[in-house]
């Protein structure tokens, strides 16, 4: 190697290189690349390698077009709002769960007793609503409250309907209870319950009695 480069001590173990001046780097890079002797170190700092490196690095640098981000924007204002009001329906369902476990194990209370009587003998329908407490139908033959008594039902409000439902030919078919009816419709018999919370919201539970048909 000429005499005006300063010389380079390469260790395997520890890659320990002492300084050259530009010059000697040049002709040392030169040197190894005619003799394809190139050191993965030496490579990774070529013209060719940090030319390329550049153009990639400009490449991922350079950010939303004007047009994406209006198309980004529109987007935006058309699902933001419908997730917005799918998300507030949800939270006020479930944002006072148990005033819901307690709509519901009112309705299904109620379901029981209704469907409790015999099938020619179930009880008249209940409509508007009206106060779950003190309600006639949760009094004894004393006029003594025997459940749903607690001021914790003061605010919830009930009521029932019992239809006529043919499902063999016709599901939809929905007749109040007590009138006149033929053919399979008169042996089944829905029973609705709904009952309203203290904060609007509203809790049904339906069930299907049917009776023997007559031959």
């Amino acid at each position: 190697m000429d005499a005006s480069a300063h010389t380079i001590t390469i260790r395997p173990g520890n890659h320990d290189f002492s300084l050259l001046s530009q010059a000697g780097w040049s002709t040392l890079l030169l040197t190894m690349q005619r003799r394809r002797v190139l050191h993965p170190t030496f490579a990774l700092f070529s013209p060719r390698n940090v030319q390329d490196r550049t153009k990639r690095l400009r490449h991922g640098n350079k950010g939303f077009t004007l047009i994406e981000l209006i198309i980004f924007i529109v987007l935006g204002a058309i699902i933001l709002p419908a997730s917005f009001i799918a998300f507030s329906a949800a939270i006020k369902q479930f944002a006072r769960p148990d005033e819901y476990v307690k709509a519901r194990f009112i309705a299904e209370a109620k379901i029981e007793q209704i469907t409790a009587n015999p099938f020619d003998n179930l009880p008249p329908e209940s409509i508007p609503y009206r106060a779950v407490r003190g309600d006639a139908t949760n009094l004894d033959s004393s006029s003594q409250c025997i459940r749903f008594c607690g001021p914790e039902y003061a605010n919830y409000l009930w009521q029932w309907e019992i239809r006529y439902v043919d499902p063999a030919s016709n599901p939809l078919t929905d007749l109040p209870y007590g009138t006149p009816c033929s053919g399979a419709s008169c042996y089944y018999r829905r029973v609705s319950v709904y009952v309203r919370t203290p904060d609007g919201s509203e809790c049904s539970v339906s069930t299907i009695v049917t009776g023997r048909p007559k031959t």
